[in-house]
């Protein structure tokens, strides 16, 4: 308990004493933090390596004409192509899409529908809703989106049942099919190291649609690499935060110094300054975290390609870490500041 009473004294004085500096400090903690916190949504989103395994695919688009129908397209493709997984596309008819009283801007949406819904994932909802026909998955992105709300895309009314962490709406394609929606792009997986088999699948559908055969590469997120990298950096920014520690330490000397005349150790000062520290860490950190919470979809998302919805879990590591980093940090610090007792110190800086 002494030990507490001592730190938030000793909090509260330098709040008295330099409400500026503590501001500015408080204020750079935060910036801090916030960059971190969009450093680690980026690094969700972005693949860190490639794990090498080739993936082939066919990527079909309307290059004018008559686009066809979802399930004159699937017809076509499973006609050369078997039994596989066929992701359609339909464009967006701004002007017959609405979302909360506004336009859904064609421009920055599409519809997909697959007919392997079960291999996508929901940042929310659940996609065994979308057996209902008249049920639709939409982008996170959209401001205010809440489950059970009516949208309408291209005329039709679907009920929203979930968020996709995605630029486009989410469809079974027998759901494309009852809308009638035409197919605008299409794409395929396949086995074909070669394309081989793009010139019978351009045939079957048609002249109104080009089609490519592209190589990518299957690619996984490393959390351990990635955690890794942000904590290096963090290190690094944390190193500044040592001049503030200077201020504080030397500003406290003759205090410091009254604490060793009435026999404290070296470990009771640095538990003081760490509890100090640690308390303005702590408390700025989960201030700028709420803060990021409620205002990520309308400030923060628009900073990141992807949108990354953020877990709990994610705040808290980025906690645990910066107070780790800071603490230790400032544990060397004082170790090496600290050799001598505190009335040379004292007696050092009078001088």
């Amino acid at each position: 308990m002494k030990l507490c009473s001592l730190i938030f004294t000793k909090l509260l004085s330098f709040i008295r004493q330099n409400p500026f500096l503590f501001a500015f400090v408080c204020l750079s903690l935060a910036a801090c933090d916030l960059m971190f916190l969009y450093i680690l949504g980026v690094s969700r989103v972005n693949v860190l390596y490639s794990s090498g395994v080739p993936i082939y695919r066919y990527d079909i688009e309307a290059v004018g004409g008559e686009f066809l129908s979802c399930s004159d397209m699937t017809a076509a493709v499973l006609s050369v192509m078997g039994d596989v997984e066929i992701d359609t596309y339909a464009a967006i008819d701004t002007a017959s899409s609405f979302y909360a009283g506004g336009e859904i801007n064609g421009a920055l949406y599409s519809i997909r529908a697959t007919n392997r819904v079960e291999n996508h994932r929901v940042v929310r909802g659940n996609l065994d809703d979308l057996s209902d026909p008249h049920a639709i998955v939409v982008p996170e992105a959209l401001t205010g989106v809440r489950m059970g709300d009516e949208v309408t895309v291209n005329g039709v009314r679907f009920t929203v049942v979930g968020t996709v962490p995605t630029d486009w709406f989410l469809l079974p394609d027998r759901s494309l099919i009852g809308a009638g929606f035409p197919v605008a792009a299409a794409s395929v997986p396949t086995e074909d190291e070669h394309g081989e088999r793009g010139a019978r699948l351009r045939e079957a559908v048609g002249d109104g649609y080009s089609v490519s055969f592209r190589v990518s590469y299957a690619q996984r997120i490393s959390s351990r690499n990635d955690t890794f990298a942000i904590f290096a950096l963090y290190a690094i920014c944390a190193l500044s935060f040592l001049f503030f520690c200077t201020y504080l330490y030397e500003d406290s000397a003759y205090e410091f110094s009254v604490f060793g005349i009435l026999g404290a150790r070296r470990i009771h000062v640095m538990a003081v300054m760490l509890g100090v520290v640690g308390a303005i860490v702590t408390a700025v950190f989960w201030l700028t975290a709420a803060v990021h919470w409620f205002l990520y979809d309308s400030v923060f998302r628009i900073l990141i390609t992807e949108p990354y919805r953020y877990t709990f879990a994610d705040y808290g590591q980025i906690w645990l870490g910066s107070t780790a980093v800071n603490s230790g940090f400032l544990c060397v610090w004082l170790l090496l500041k600290s050799r001598k007792s505190m009335i040379v110190n004292t007696r050092n800086m009078i001088r």
